[in-house]
């Protein structure tokens, strides 16, 4: 059984191309580390249902997709499993989970399924964060709107432009995509609430902290001026979260090179 929704995707596909090795992470959240592996195996599908929570995530937590359904449940405190998927080498029995072949996915222990990385953390925030140690998301309407339109400038707008920035191999557009990424950046910033949301950052920030993948191959970055002093205090905001350190992939070469099949070239 399915829980699905579709909205419009951006960075499509894969981001990364190691060899294929699925293997879950049991993560305990009332502690800063992780025990032991659980005893899934690779060669198949793990039991189901499960005996809670698990999210299936890309590789190396490579697609910021992904990276939002498993920041949600670090920031809400519930306890889970996690199983990577080599996105470049799909194991056959993930059809069994997503026919789609996609990541996110959410299992639960009701045995239900649940796809789709923004309805699936709406639906964590609407299951577990009353219990959750402070709130991600007030109950008023106008916050919740705010959320909702600067999530839609997010995917409408800054995705598309990073991501044509990214696979852009003409010199002659490279100021063209950057100005056109910056002019997306500022409508979003426009749209920032002024009270600082956890639940907008889990839903926008895997995108923008993947920026580093762009100044490594495209040379692009926001700059640190009056022009974008909002967005960029936003940003600050977003990475002093302590579950964006148990949860985002890391800042390092390894990372940005696995994008080599998008950027092809450096310029």
């Amino acid at each position: 059984r399915h829980l699905a929704a579709t909205l419009r995707p951006s960075f499509k596909g894969a981001f990364s191309s190691v060899p294929f090795h699925s293997y879950p992470i049991r993560r305990n959240l009332s502690s800063s580390s992780s025990s032991s592996p659980s005893s899934f195996t690779m060669s198949g599908r793990p039991s189901f249902p499960p005996s809670k929570p698990r999210i299936y995530q890309a590789l190396n937590l490579g697609c910021p997709y992904a990276h939002r359904a498993g920041w949600i449940l670090e920031e809400l405190g519930v306890e889970h499993d996690v199983v990577q998927i080599d996105l470049a080498s799909k194991p056959e029995w993930y059809k069994e989970v997503n026919t789609k072949l996609k990541v996110p996915a959410l299992e639960l222990p009701d045995g239900h399924v649940l796809v789709e990385s923004a309805v699936i953390a709406w639906f964590a925030l609407e299951t577990w964060g009353k219990n959750a140690s402070k709130p991600l998301l007030s109950d008023d309407p106008l916050e919740r709107y705010q959320v909702r339109l600067a999530v839609g400038a997010l995917e409408e707008k800054i995705n598309p432009a990073l991501f044509h920035i990214l696979m852009n191999e003409d010199p002659s557009k490279k100021e063209e995509k950057a100005q056109a990424a910056l002019d997306a950046t500022k409508e979003f910033q426009a749209l920032l609430p002024d009270k600082f949301s956890p639940f907008l950052a889990i839903l926008a920030y895997p995108f923008i902290h993947r920026l580093f993948a762009q100044k490594y191959w495209r040379g692009f970055e926001v700059p640190e001026t009056e022009e974008y002093a909002r967005f960029n205090e936003w940003r600050r905001q977003c990475e002093a979260l302590p579950s964006l350190k148990k949860t985002a992939p890391p800042n390092n070469d390894e990372f940005v090179k696995n994008l080599q099949k998008y950027a092809k070239v450096q310029l």
